[in-house]
Order: structure tokens, then sequence, then C-alpha cells
């Protein structure tokens, strides 16, 4: 579940350029490296009820040694809060009590507020009330819904929390790419991360955003930046290069996940974007394909909207205090 995207009218434009290397992540990530699995998680989780608590976190130990899961359990909103500002966690739990819940709507508004790139989940029990709940909660902005006694087992949690840290990803990139692309042309980028696994044609993007595909080609002719059928592809590299950070995810697994039609076509599309091997990224970082972009944006002679940065050091502009408060375009 993401918000609408729109567009916004660029009225000044600068030469300016911001070192896509300088740009910093929102949320530090905590260090995992010395663990060998598949995918960590940094979840920060506010669960009033005491058997529903017992119940997720019987379901997050049962993840096994495929999953690192670090765990912060906290006792109010304000507390869930602080985890994810203070303490660095990049996936927020909060229940959803019956089909109204006050506490659980506002603590979710401010998260998807003032820290977009964090995905926040719902909690909640299957239910009449819990139903009518569920659908509160996505008009809230939770991006995902944990039913206790149905997801909270098994796999069927880890598939919920994968979801949501490829929401999580793509979110994170939007914040560092919207330094360095105009405005006009954003929500393509926006739109191709948010669903690069279901592998977006450029007329998928202008039907979500209600253009014609002609009118986001003439947006990026206008911007001076590739044209959307590449931008997309970038974002599919940019999502993908993140799964090559797990150590047990092979090349192969990465490609079908992304709808490459095999592990070398994906090794083929990444060096002929990027110049790089899998082995490159793996060892690098996923970051390096982001950087890449934004060098091959640089290149192209893209510039950036005064109208939003206007009287701002190029180099400060997405400092963590300033990403932490920019929304996604």
């Amino acid at each position: 579940m993401t918000r609408g995207i729109t567009f916004r009218t660029v009225k000044r434009w600068s030469r300016s350029q911001v070192p896509f290397e300088q740009i910093p992540l929102q949320v530090p990530v905590a260090d995992f490296s010395r663990t060998e699995c598949q995918t960590c998680f940094v979840i920060a989780a506010h669960v009033r009820d005491r058997s529903l608590q017992a119940q997720l976190a019987a379901a997050i130990v049962a993840q096994g040694p495929a999953v690192a899961v670090k765990t912060e359990w906290c006792r109010s909103a304000d507390s869930l809060y602080a985890a994810v500002a203070d303490r660095g966690a990049t996936i927020a739990i909060t229940d959803w009590i019956g089909e109204t819940d006050a506490v659980a709507e506002a603590a979710v508004r401010r998260l998807r507020d003032e820290f977009p790139t964090v995905a926040v989940l719902a909690y909640a029990p299957l239910t009449a009330a819990g139903a009518k709940g569920i659908l509160a909660a996505g008009r809230a902005g939770v991006q995902e819904v944990i039913i206790a006694g149905h997801d909270d087992t098994g796999r069927a949690l880890a598939a919920v929390l994968a979801r949501a840290a490829t929401v999580s990803t793509a979110e994170r990139a939007i914040v560092r790419l919207s330094a360095l692309v105009p405005s006009d042309v954003m929500p393509i980028l926006a739109y191709a991360l948010r669903h690069a696994r279901a592998v977006p044609e450029v007329s998928d993007a202008a039907q979500a955003l209600h253009l014609h595909r002609k009118t986001l080609a003439e947006y990026c002719r206008r911007a001076n930046v590739p044209p959307p059928g590449e931008l997309i592809g970038w974002s599919r590299l940019i999502m993908a290069a993140e799964r090559l950070a797990d150590p047990g995810r092979s090349a192969e697994r990465v490609a079908v996940e992304f709808g490459y039609s095999s592990g070398s076509a994906f090794a083929n599309m990444l060096r002929r974007y990027t110049g790089l091997a899998v082995a490159d990224v793996r060892i690098q970082g996923p970051s390096v394909v982001l950087e890449a972009l934004g060098r091959h944006l640089a290149a192209s002679g893209k510039k950036i909207p005064l109208a939003r940065h206007q009287g701002t050091d190029p180099a400060a502009l997405m400092s963590p205090e300033s990403a932490g408060k920019q929304s996604p375009v």
C-alpha cells in the first residue's frame, strides 16, 4: 500500500551538482556484516495485547538462522517512534485493535510522515472488527498487515517482512534520488522502484500516473535525463542490487525475483548499465548501483530545480536531518 504520486511544477533550474556518494541514507542500518544469513531485519514493535505480543515474538524467534532479526519491544507509541528516530529501526510494527484505533493510527501517520523510508506494518487479529481495522490501517499508510494466527506462523512472516523491506529499500532510494532528479521525472523512478518486482513497463507507469507515455518521454527529454524505459531498467537494478547484499542469495534467485530470464541476463544488464559485475556489487555494496545512476544522470547534463532547494548548500541537501523530513515524491 503506497501513497499516491503527485507532480510538482518546476520554475527555476540550477546547474549545480550534488556528488551522489555524499547523499546519506536517512536511517542508520544495524551492522549484520558478520551474520551469515539470507535476510536481516531491525524491528521495533509496539504490541499492547500481551498474548499477541507473545505470539508475534514466538514467530520471530521461529524464523531460525536464515533470518537475522534484532527486535525492540516498545511500551508506547512514543517509544516506537524513538526506536525509529534514535536507534535505527527499519521496520516498525504496531498492533491495530478493533475497527478504530486512535493510538495506532496516530503512530502510523507520524512515522509515515517523518520517516518515509521506514516500513510500517500493522498487526491485527482476524476478526470482524479486525478486518475493518485492516482497511483503516491501509488508509493510515501501513505498507503491510500481519494477520494474527495467519501471517505470524512459519514462512508467512518472513514473506511479509521481506515485502516490507522491499518497500523500505525503495523509499530510501527515492529519498536519495529526489535530491538529484527533477521533480517532473521523479514520479517515474518512484513508481518503478516501488514496483520493481512486477517488471513494470512504461505503459504501466503512464497508467498509474494518469499520463500518456509520450508525456513521460517528453518530461525526460525536457529534463535531459534518460528516457522512461531506461529509468525503469535502472530501478530494477537498484532493487536487485539490494538482494545481492544477502550472502545466501544467488544471482540466479535475484534474477528470478526481478523478472530477468536468467542469472546471466541479469548480469549482462547490470554490466551494460553500470559497468559492474555481480561480484563487484557484492564486494562494494548495493549503493554502488545508485551511485552509478547518479554519475550517469550527471553525465547526461541534468539540472536540479532551485525551487526546492534555493539557498541551500548542495552538499548538505540530503543530510540525515533533512532526509528524515522529506516525503517521497
